[in-house]
């Protein structure tokens, strides 16, 4: 109609020029002139523009971004490798969904792989105000160059009317990721004459009568959806929610932020997003498991038992730190249960008979079974620790006591030396407490065992270990266990000795890591046997040692938490204090069976000289001869 129209204005200003016209032209002119303007006034009304003629506008859809699959790279503590990510970015226009948009994937020479990458900015219809998604995913092309582009041609926000692609777009024909192009090349707005014929469309006014049937429909809908809800509820809804349907919430120890769930075939842990990441590897049981580019994650590979779960954060510059720590899951019902799991030692002590126990289950430390300090004293430092050892039992009236008792455990308790104490605690920063068997107990091969936990926190050392009880010949160390209080998912055993020269021999401190030793109680033991020794945790078989040159010498307990030194660091300000030993029991078995005969080949040292550890510093294993000549018989 608006065609014919612009034709007919012509008519009338070329018969306009002409003087003589009939009153039959005049009033066809005047007829058709009036239809025009009509027509046009409508045009206008309906927000149309009489010069530029323009096809009725759908309303714009919602951009959506669907998240694609991202090839987990194997990353560790010391390296990293490149970390490929892909993406698919689909959006609905007028209630149909457009072709999807495949990036292109042209190697730029001058890119790095793991360059920053910026999320992926839908094109916006319309609607300057739509908000992107948070779940934007990183995308590999250089985003910036399409934004520009869509912001020199807006023509491209006009959405096609009837999109005529109905394939993917290839990389040959789409110039940008961002899919601004193909809404405005897939159809032609220009040509829209058959437009007019519809106007009829209003006739069938009678429509607006079914209108209440639909929104009757409508508004039975809603009372269907909370069903729906309620239904996924118990794996799609918050900590509290899961909680009342029988599933177990856990918060890290020491990322509140961190947190655990137990689904009803899975774990689900979530965290904080860190501002300067570009993803986010996890670790499992103190080990890479995968990567991901969100802040939550869920295991499928889980069985009722305990999981400890770490987030480690790489930035644009391929820089990994750790963001997140402390988080330990106990699933319990699942149902099913881990066939490879290393299953605990129930035959361990089937030759064995109990000869020294304390359960602590008194309110006062039992001074007929325990020291308070080491044989040299009190006032006598080694390893450059930080802690006095209070000796409750030899100065009860110290001002400090170190011990407390709950009727179940004892809590070797460590605090900042106060003001009125320094003096007295030889100006030491820290308060600490040991206790040792020597004077009641002193034994020679069996099995030991305690059952601890620790606190996490810079600079505590609590450790559990066998000390020979006269310092001559080899003078060894059995430590058992050893926690580096800001490494909180592992211990270390080793094994010291002074050979034939002098020479401090020892293994490397084996790690074992894999829970967290700070969130619960768990058993630390070793079997000692006539050149053996075979370390436990939890009644599994950690570490083992097979030297001739194990110890065979009389030994006693040791229990103590000491504060800095060469190998924990000075405490810092996010050190807890007090920091707590927490010791449920302390038991010792001996043999009620011969050994076996072992044969050893004497001419190999296998357990070599201590020649690496932190600092260059070699561990002393008693005060030297000047500072306590009583503990050096032979002058050594």
């Amino acid at each position: 109609m608006t065609l014919i129209n612009h034709r007919c204005n012509q008519s009338a200003t070329s018969r306009a020029a002409a003087p003589a016209l009939s009153l039959v032209l005049v009033a066809l002119l005047s007829a058709c002139t009036v239809e025009g303007v009509t027509d046009a006034n409508e045009t206008n009304a309906n927000g149309g523009d009489t010069n530029s003629p323009q096809p009725e506008q759908p309303a714009a859809a919602t951009p959506t971004i669907v998240r694609g699959s991202l090839s987990a790279a194997q990353l560790t503590n010391d390296s990293t490798t490149t970390i490929q990510a892909a993406f698919a970015l689909v959006s609905e226009s007028n209630g149909e969904t457009l072709p999807e948009i495949i990036p292109s994937t042209d190697s730029t020479p001058d890119v790095n792989p793991l360059a920053p990458v910026e999320p992926v900015t839908p094109v916006d219809v319309e609607e300057p105000d739509e908000v992107v998604p948070d779940e934007a995913v990183p995308d590999e092309s250089d985003v910036s160059d399409s934004d520009d582009a869509d912001a020199e041609n807006p023509e491209s926000e006009t959405p096609a009317q009837e999109p005529t692609v109905e394939e993917p777009i290839t990389e040959e024909n789409s110039d940008t990721d961002t899919g601004a192009d193909q809404d405005s090349n897939t159809s032609d707005g220009d040509q829209q004459e058959p437009e007019p014929e519809q106007e009829p469309e209003p006739e069938p006014e009678p429509e607006p009568e079914p209108e209440p049937e639909q929104e009757q429909e409508q508004e039975q809908e809603p009372e269907q959806e909370p069903e729906q809800e309620q239904a996924q509820t118990p794996t799609d809804t918050d900590n509290e929610t899961d909680i009342g349907f029988g599933l177990t919430s856990f918060t890290s120890v020491t990322n509140p932020g961190f947190t655990g769930e137990v689904l009803d075939d899975a774990i689900r842990i979530r965290w904080q997003a860190d501002p300067e990441a570009r993803g986010y590897n996890v670790y499992k049981q103190a080990e890479y498991y995968t990567t991901v580019f969100d802040t939550e994650f869920i295991d499928t590979d889980v069985y009722d038992s305990d999981y400890y779960y770490e987030i480690q954060a790489f930035d644009f510059d391929d820089t990994l730190y750790y963001i997140a720590t402390g988080l330990t899951v106990s699933a319990r019902t699942l149902g099913r249960t881990d066939p490879d799991a290393p299953q605990p030692n129930d035959q361990l002590l089937q030759d064995y008979e109990l000869v020294f126990s304390e359960e602590f289950t008194n309110l006062s430390l039992d001074t007929s079974k325990w020291n308070t300090s080491f044989l040299w004293g009190a006032d006598l430092f080694i390893n450059g620790e930080e802690q006095y050892y209070v000796d409750i039992a030899n100065d009860p009236d110290f001002g400090f006591n170190p011990f407390t008792f709950d009727g179940e455990h004892l809590t070797i308790n460590t605090i900042e030396t106060p003001d009125e104490l320094s003096a007295k605690a030889q100006n030491q920063p820290y308060l600490s407490g040991i206790i040792t068997s020597y004077d009641a107990f002193k034994f020679t091969y069996g099995y030991v065992e305690t059952r601890a936990k620790f606190t996490h926190g810079r600079g505590y050392w609590p450790a559990f270990w066998l000390l020979n009880a006269y310092y001559v010949d080899a003078s060894p160390e059995i430590d058992i266990m050893e926690f580096i209080g800001h490494n909180q998912d592992v211990v270390y055993h080793t094994y010291h000795y002074f050979d034939s020269e002098g020479n401090l021999r020892s293994t490397k401190s084996f790690p074992v890591p894999g829970v967290d030793y700070t969130a619960d109680f768990h058993t630390f033991g070793v079997e000692w046997l006539p050149g053996k020794l075979i370390f436990y945790i939890d009644g599994i078989e950690t570490y083992s040692i097979v030297d001739a040159n194990v110890s065979s010498q009389e030994m006693y307990v040791i229990a103590n938490q000491a504060v800095g030194g060469w190998w924990a660091g000075s405490p810092d300000a996010t050190t807890p204090v007090p920091g707590e030993y927490v010791i449920d029991y302390i038991r010792v078995y001996q043999r009620t069976t011969p050994f076996e005969d072992f044969q050893f080949d004497q001419s190999t040292d296998l357990i070599p000289l201590f020649i690496e550890s932190p600092g260059e510093v070699i561990p002393n294993k008693r005060p030297s001869f000047l500072l306590w000549p009583e503990g050096y018989p032979e002058g050594q």
